[in-house]
């Protein structure tokens, strides 16, 4: 996860990588700022290559904050293009109607010979 810390008025942010801990969805990273304030904190995920979260949060440095900063990424948009919805909504529906036609027929097909060789077995005798 990529993340650049900058303060008001600052032209280039600071760049830091934070790494997974040990603790599963708990990122950690080393870093020394400038100096005291009020920074904004962008964070990046690009742990998927066809999308990049993003979230910014104010940071203060120099007096330690009250409780942990905590956050959750927005949801990003799925990299599947218009064909491949489109090919979903129709391909799938057409498929399973194609598969139950399949079935029903092979089904009556089976029962009507069926039907007709016990009906020719034990036809009305004379």
């Amino acid at each position: 996860m990529l993340a650049e810390f900058r303060r008001p008025g600052q032209e280039e942010p600071v760049a830091a990588r934070f790494r997974e801990s040990d603790l599963p969805g708990v990122y950690e990273t080393t870093l020394t700022l400038p100096r005291a304030g009020d920074y904004t904190l962008l964070l990046r995920d690009q742990t998927y290559r066809q999308e990049e979260a993003q979230a910014a949060l104010g940071f203060p440095v120099g007096c330690p904050p009250a409780e942990p900063l905590t956050f959750v990424f927005p949801p990003t948009a799925a990299g599947a293009g218009v064909w491949t919805w489109i090919g979903f909504l129709v391909g799938l529906p057409l498929l399973a109607g194609g598969a139950v036609t399949a079935l029903v027929l092979l089904r009556g097909s089976k029962d009507a010979a069926s039907g007709a060789r016990a009906g020719g077995a034990s036809g009305p005798q004379a």
